[in-house]
């Protein structure tokens, strides 16, 4: 089953750095292929109507480039904009219960993505290497352990919100490899 996306600041930066640049991804797979398969055929990302993913995503990347590219992937259907839940419980419980920071631009992430849930009636998948979207109170472990909860989108803040809210947190690899 293909799932819409909400796509994190750092993938869209690994994105911008492999085609682009021309460097080597630094996340758990290559990006290339999941903003080339975006488009309304196929699979849409989508950002809030507020532009908060939208300002994330520009802040990680040369302006010039972002605002071409944002511009054709908009135009093309690539990336659709949703208005954000305003269901503050939701942060509410993943800051109180699982240590999710909650502030500034990951929330945004987590609204849109139950907006998208709400607005198409299935499953989002959220695409991200922070480890806030999977288990904050491991962001100093080691990196054989960090590898291990992105491949296994584990976490009480990922399965919070795949058992509560039907939003898939998943890495590059993760995503790739989803039927």
């Amino acid at each position: 089953m293909v799932l819409p996306l909400v796509i994190d600041a750092n993938v869209v930066k690994a994105y911008f750095e492999e085609a682009e640049l021309a460097l080597p991804s630094r996340l758990t797979g290559s990006t290339l292929p999941i903003f080339g398969g975006l488009g309304p055929a196929h699979q849409v990302a989508y950002v809030d109507t507020g532009n908060k993913i939208e300002q994330e995503w520009r802040n990680v990347v040369q302006p010039e480039w972002f605002n071409a590219w944002f511009a054709g992937m908009l135009a093309s259907g690539a990336v659709e904009m949703v208005e954000p839940t305003t269901r503050g419980d939701i942060i509410k419980v993943l800051k109180v219960k699982h240590g999710f920071p909650g502030d500034q631009s990951d929330r945004w992430y987590v609204l849109t993505a139950c907006a998208v849930v709400q607005r198409t009636g299935g499953g989002v998948a959220l695409i991200s290497e922070d480890l806030d979207f999977y288990e904050p109170r491991e962001k100093k472990c080691g990196s054989s352990r960090r590898q291990r909860i992105l491949m296994d989108s584990a976490g009480k803040v990922a399965k919070h919100l795949r058992k509560c809210e039907q939003v898939y947190v998943r890495s590059v690899a993760v995503q790739l490899a989803a039927p």
